[in-house]
């Protein structure tokens, strides 16, 4: 009997694996699969020699990944992926039912964070009438992983981003304590800072995020020259404020004659200000 295109690819990562690596793997994944112990390299020219034999496979987005996820090894599953990369030029709208099961079935990170900003991030700017529909079903949806690709589909949008979809999907998800929500949401907002880090300080001052998304979400803002310069104005205001309170604080006792204990922890800056000094000193890079 003639095997099947993904029949032969199996056969071929079969043949290659290796036990040893295999039991890394899956203590890495946390046992969640099983593993042949193909590394990325390996896994790199397996399918390059098999796609300059074969080329593509003749089947749809929905076709190639329900069969991929069949499969119990994780290797097809990141086989799945790849071909999703080479066939997504073709994408349907009816595909998204498709994606939505690579995300929903076999989930872990190693997978659904590919899918959420590769496959889902391209649906959306193809199919853009559907954005708000699909971001609201995920944000809402029961599904953990569901949640996440609402925060992390636009991780490749840059100047494309939609700030109002992406500061909706952190407010509905900001107190979820899973430790994948509240890491993409650091990740969100960090990845957009490379681009508007003044929005992502600006949202990270007005928004009470959980310590590890505003950890994440600050960890990269760059001292530009332009952020330079304001916390340069910002500090100078900080000098003038405080020698402003030492002014007064002199004039008081020498008309009372009495010692004024003042507690400098009832002195709170608020608003842009105290942030960007706080950001842009214990980030300087």
């Amino acid at each position: 009997m003639t095997m099947t295109y993904l029949e032969t690819l199996h056969e071929e990562i079969r043949s290659r694996q290796n036990p040893a690596d295999a039991v890394k793997m899956q203590s890495y994944m946390k046992n969640k699969f099983t593993f042949y112990g193909l590394k990325s390299p390996i896994m790199k020219e397996v399918m390059k020699n098999h796609v300059k034999m074969y080329g593509l496979p003749e089947m749809s987005i929905p076709e190639v990944t329900k069969r991929c996820w069949n499969y119990k090894e994780r290797e097809m599953q990141y086989m799945g992926m790849f071909f999703v990369d080479k066939l997504k030029k073709g994408m349907q709208e009816d595909d998204v039912k498709a994606l939505e099961n690579t995300i929903t079935e076999k989930s872990w990170w190693d997978t659904v964070d590919h899918i959420a900003k590769h496959h889902m991030g391209h649906y959306i700017q193809t199919f853009k009438h559907r954005e708000q529909e699909l971001v609201e079903k995920w944000i809402h949806s029961p599904n953990m992983w569901l949640n996440r690709t609402a925060i992390l589909y636009q991780l490749g949008y840059k100047k494309d981003t939609n700030e109002d979809i992406l500061k909706y999907v952190i407010e509905q998800q900001k107190e979820n304590k899973e430790f994948f929500i509240r890491k993409a949401i650091g990740w969100a907002l960090r990845e957009y800072a490379k681009t508007n880090p003044d929005f992502v300080i600006d949202f990270v001052n007005s928004t009470e995020l959980q310590p590890l998304s505003r950890k994440e979400a600050l960890k990269n803002i760059q001292l530009t020259w332009h952020r330079f310069f304001l916390l340069l104005y910002d500090f100078l205001w900080l000098l003038n404020f405080v020698n402003s309170w030492k002014t007064d604080w002199t004039k008081n006792k020498a008309i009372n004659n009495t010692t004024t204990q003042i507690s400098m922890s009832s002195i709170t800056l608020k608003g842009d200000k105290a942030l960007r000094i706080a950001v842009l000193i214990s980030n300087p890079s």
